[in-house]
């Protein structure tokens, strides 16, 4: 993808925050993909293009989120032809967009601004917990603090464990007043060029085999403003 400073006379950068909820998590990122496409151009957006044979709008998106996850903060950076109302925008989208997907906010991006994947030094997730009570979750978070929990992980046809607190710097849980358990985390991006998915934290740190286990409804709710980790 060409460099919008490239481009003579763009004048505007914008970057997206954007829902993925209920059905639609369960849509493949290579789709929301089009799906954005798709919006914009409905929207008659003033996307930029970019050069070659084969053209195509000038977007940029964060990380990919796994199938079946929710979230309240997938992101896309967006190079326009020319100044324009990010607000009109906003609303044209919102009104082309299937359920599910909803743009929360907008904004413009000033030159040098750094780009979404140097952001994301780490996601927040909540993990919405069935079938446990405080205590267990009290002595599991005790446990992960102390003697920390390790993850079976095959690497290269081989296998090797994986301690997850490595990945984790903040974990904590709250009881809302229909006594829902929520878990919270924040996972590292990545480290060491490993990566440990919200499935695979859940997994470990809940103590089961299988993500079929879990009963567990997961929801990506922030990523890094400041590396942390």
């Amino acid at each position: 993808m060409l460099s919008y400073n490239t481009f003579m006379g763009l004048s505007m950068k914008i970057r997206i925050i954007y829902t993925k909820l209920g059905e639609i998590r369960f849509v493949s990122h290579l789709d929301i993909i089009r799906i954005i496409s798709r919006a914009l151009r409905r929207a008659e957006a003033p996307v930029m293009l970019s050069c070659g044979f084969n053209p195509h709008f000038l977007v940029s998106y964060g990380s990919p989120i796994s199938l079946g996850i929710e979230s309240i903060c997938e992101t896309a950076d967006i190079v326009l032809k020319k100044d324009c109302d990010i607000l009109k925008i906003k609303d044209d989208l919102n009104n082309v967009l299937p359920p599910g997907i909803n743009i929360e906010k907008i904004m413009e991006l000033k030159d040098g601004s750094p780009s979404l994947l140097d952001l994301e030094f780490y996601f927040e997730y909540e993990f919405y917990l069935e079938h446990v009570d405080s205590d267990w979750i009290q002595e599991r978070i005790k446990v992960f603090n102390t003697s920390g929990i390790e993850l079976k992980i095959n690497k290269k046809n081989k296998e090797t464990l994986l301690k997850i607190n490595d990945f984790i710097s903040k974990i904590e849980f709250s009881i809302n007043n229909e006594n829902r358990l929520t878990l919270r985390a924040r996972i590292s991006s990545g480290n060491g060029g490993v990566r440990l998915s919200p499935f695979n934290f859940i997994k470990a740190f809940m103590g089961f085999e299988k993500k079929e286990e879990l009963g567990a409804a997961i929801k990506k709710v922030d990523f890094a403003r400041e590396k942390t980790l």
